[in-house]
């Protein structure tokens, strides 16, 4: 994933995720809780970030922060 693949939008006060299908899945495992000391891939730490930076720059643009 990467952050021309997801989308953050705002509409009527709420925040709107597009992304493509074949990548909800990827994103389900980033999010998914680890445990203590379990070992993180590069992968879903990139997803997170990605994520992360597509909401804060939803924030911006609606003056939010």
């Amino acid at each position: 994933m990467t952050t021309r693949t997801l989308k953050v939008s705002i509409e009527n006060a709420e925040a709107v995720i597009r992304m493509p299908l074949d990548e909800v899945h990827g994103l389900r495992v980033a999010l998914h809780p680890r445990l203590a000391g379990e070992p993180e891939s590069n992968s879903t730490k990139a997803i997170r970030e990605a994520f992360d930076k597509a909401l804060a720059r939803a924030q911006i643009r609606a003056g939010r922060v």
